[in-house]
């Protein structure tokens, strides 16, 4: 068999292996039906299916960027521009933590019950925010700043409007929420078409195939 093919063999029995692991370690270890962990909320208690819409919208958005910002990073790497790739899987990485965050309601539900304020816990996803944007701030200043800035103004709002600095409602909170989701895919498809386009990263310039 050729390396290829070993490859796409070995990608597809991790793919294939992940699921079936968690669904026997649900079978051995879960004490409830596994359909109250694999059917929707809404199903489950019976609700309007338009209940909770966009909080999966939301979670779908998380997935996206996640899956383009690793799409990119792999791009990159094999490019071998490693501070983009480095750049892009770190958005990656912080993207699944906000999508925990998101999905698990750690941050206004499980950590504030367990005597973790929100503030502290939002606090700390903002640090970690700014400890990867210094990290990686050579190839953050190469990318759209004016569309980051305004990214991470509407995450802003949808943080401190929640309660945590005043209660700006819920139109005020969503839309905020998802106007910062909106960007952050925007955002990092676009650093992760920049990473792998051909031409010189460094300068943000792409080769033109063809013509002049």
């Amino acid at each position: 068999m050729k390396a290829d093919g070993r490859r796409a063999l070995g990608v597809a029995l991790i793919a294939f292996a992940l699921p079936i692991a968690v669904m026997v370690a649900a079978a051995l270890f879960y004490d409830e039906p596994i359909g109250t962990l694999s059917n929707d909320p809404v199903q489950i208690a019976g609700l309007p299916t338009r209940y909770g819409i966009l909080a999966n919208v939301s979670l779908a958005l998380w997935g996206a960027a996640i899956g383009i910002a690793l799409l990119g990073a792999a791009g990159a790497f094999r490019a071998r521009r490693v501070r983009e790739a480095r750049w892009l899987a770190s958005g990656a990485g912080l993207s699944l933590i906000l999508l925990a965050d998101d999905m698990l309601l750690l941050h206004d539900e499980v950590l504030e019950s367990r005597g973790v304020p929100e503030r502290v816990t939002l606090l700390g996803l903002a640090a970690v925010v700014v400890v990867l944007a210094v990290w990686n701030r050579t190839a953050l200043l190469q990318t759209n700043l004016v569309l980051f800035g305004l990214t991470c103004g509407w995450f802003g709002i949808w943080a401190v409007s929640g309660g945590a600095l005043f209660d700006g409602g819920a139109y005020l909170q969503d839309t905020a929420k998802l106007c910062g989701l909106c960007g952050w895919v925007a955002y990092f498809g676009l650093v992760a078409w920049t990473a792998m386009a051909p031409g010189d990263s460094r300068s943000g310039r792409v080769e033109r195939r063809g013509g002049r």
